[in-house]
């Protein structure tokens, strides 16, 4: 599976880094064992896509590592465990960079806390930080009390109801050192419920209610908002971040906090099993410089390796680097050939033209099928398929240190009379999973 080579880019401080061992997990919640099967290998398996199975998972892993007895309503969402750690994560390496000015206790306010209310709980508990924690849904802040109640953490984490679009503005009355958020990614049920079809043969359930899933403008107008309390509030809370779900969120967040003024800006990447999400975090403090929290470290090993297959001629390093080559440059990506002991380059990418190439193969396979099954029939576009080549950023004008969508270094290597191509993740917003992209395009073309 595609995604399955994000774990390896898990934090590095995780504690699932290596996945949880389910048999020593059953052994203290029997209640698992109904949902538990043996895999071929002989290892033991949770069925994901049963949401009771899930609420138990979580649950049981809460008590046994970090000490938490939490309610979970079987009407509300879930928190996946890896996710929210990888959060908390970054959180923790972006205040290292203020600890060395404010040695103060740690105060966080989380946006949108929900029933589970488990980055409170998470960033109490290990590190003893202070919360106030936001919530508009009667029974999500019910059940967040609760939780706080049952594992005695009444003195680090306040709670406050609030109603409609309050963010920011109306709940901070003290300084902070930061804010975090996990927005309701789409704008419509629509929207939700057609991702949630793609994501079927997902090996998760999605649990979430409406009002966890959907707001009014999705993620992107949620997080403006954020932004403009943000330029109003200004350094009463250090560090602004937020969690969002869909890569081409990052260019317009970070364009919409150019648009005010805002340039002290720092993303990241967290990734977990088949899923990637995107962090943002900016700050209005002078002498703090958040370009020194890197988004992410150029690759020591190969991101993703390919065999380059015999059919290439001549089948040498100089016959690869020619095909290679003109398919680069057919996609549009700058290559720079640096000819050392190995032979290499340096790729980068304004745009993502090899993601339009496979969606105009599929387009044309499609017409191809209509036309047999239909001669009679003209095959032509589909109208809700006229748009999707461009995505909404694209309409934005972005600044140059935005422009870039890739960077990578490719290495062709031979051992053994085989030839393999090496690629490297350097940097660029689509982040690995595009390179991964760029990968699966250029196996399926030299097949």
């Amino acid at each position: 599976m595609a995604n399955k080579g994000l774990n390896k880019y898990i934090h590095p401080r995780n504690p699932y880094k290596i996945p949880p061992d389910i048999q020593e997990l059953v052994k203290e919640c029997s209640e698992l064992e109904k949902y538990a099967v043996i895999i071929s290998d002989g290892k033991m398996m949770i069925d994901f896509k049963n949401p009771e199975a899930l609420r138990l998972y979580t649950q049981a892993l809460l008590k046994k590592d970090f000490g938490l007895i939490v309610d979970l309503p079987t009407d509300r969402l879930v928190p996946t465990l890896t996710l929210r750690l990888n959060y908390i994560l970054w959180i923790e390496d972006l205040l290292n960079l203020l600890m060395t000015k404010d040695n103060k206790q740690v105060k966080g306010i989380d946006i949108g806390c929900g029933a589970s209310c488990i980055y409170p709980l998470l960033g109490s508990k290990m590190n003893g930080w202070k919360f106030v924690a936001t919530e508009n849904d009667d029974k999500s802040i019910k059940f967040c009390k609760e939780n706080i109640r049952n594992n005695s953490l009444c003195s680090l984490i306040t709670v406050i109801p609030v109603e409609g679009n309050a963010i920011l503005r109306d709940v901070v009355k003290d300084n902070f050192h930061f804010c975090m958020c996990n927005p309701p990614f789409f704008s419509s049920l629509d929207e939700a419920e057609g991702k949630q079809k793609i994501k079927q043969r997902s090996n998760t359930v999605n649990t979430a209610n409406d009002n966890e899933m959907v707001t009014d403008g999705g993620e992107i107008e949620f997080v403006r908002k954020i932004i403009e309390d943000s330029v109003h509030l200004k350094d009463k809370i250090k560090l602004y971040t937020t969690m969002l779900g869909k890569k081409v969120s990052v260019k317009v967040i970070k364009h919409l906090l150019k648009e005010n003024d805002v340039t002290n800006i720092a993303t990241t990447e967290f990734c977990q099993g088949k899923t990637m999400r995107w962090g943002i975090a900016w700050s209005f403090l002078d002498d703090l410089d958040l370009k020194k929290a890197a988004f992410v470290k150029q690759d020591s090993k190969p991101t993703f390796k390919l065999t380059i297959p015999n059919t290439v001629t001549p089948y040498s390093k100089l016959g690869a680097a020619f095909v290679l080559k003109k398919l680069l440059m057919e996609l549009s990506i700058d290559c720079q050939e640096r000819k050392t002991r190995k032979r290499w380059f340096e790729i980068t990418a304004k745009e993502n033209t090899w993601i339009h190439q496979r969606r105009q193969r599929r387009e044309k396979q499609r017409q191809r099928e209509t036309s047999l099954e239909n001669p009679s029939v003209q095959s032509c576009k589909r109208p809700h398929d006229a748009d999707t080549s461009e995505s909404p950023d694209k309409k934005l004008k972005m600044s140059d240190d935005d422009s870039i969508a890739l960077e990578a270094k490719l290495v062709l290597q031979k051992s053994d009379e085989i030839i393999t191509l090496e690629m490297y993740f350097v940097s660029g917003h689509l982040g690995r999973s595009g390179l991964y992209q760029l990968f699966q395009y250029l196996a399926n073309k030299l097949k």
